[in-house]
């Protein structure tokens, strides 16, 4: 699990997501994907569906919204393949195809990234 408040790059002048809902959300998918959800298991139509609120010094959304795009891929190909999350019948390495948040810390423009192969 990645330290609280610093998964993604933070916009100190502008609003971005706020940090504490963005990494309690990221905090139960991780979980999920490891087999040992907290509460309920997130599905890939909540990831799609997740709305965080702004605050000065939030994450930036660019970096937040292309991480969630990998994650709801992930949680939505093992959804069609009927499995579940580690632990309960799922590929046991998907959390480490998750990687780490994407960074781009250069303030180039966004450049998108191929699907991970199954």
């Amino acid at each position: 699990m990645a330290s609280q408040g610093q998964r993604f790059r933070r916009k100190a002048l502008r609003r971005g997501y706020k940090v504490d809902e963005v990494d309690a959300f990221l905090d139960r998918v991780e979980a999920t994907l490891d087999g040992q959800p907290i509460g309920a298991p997130v599905a890939s139509q909540e990831v799609h569906d997740v709305v965080f609120r702004v605050r000065f010094n939030g994450y930036d959304e660019w970096q937040v919204d292309l991480h969630l795009d990998r994650v709801e891929r992930q949680l939505a190909e093992l959804e069609e393949r009927g499995g579940s999350p580690a632990g309960r019948g799922g590929d046991p390495r998907m959390a480490d195809r998750l990687g780490p948040p994407m960074r781009d810390d250069r303030g180039m423009s966004p450049v998108p990234q191929p699907p991970m192969p199954p």
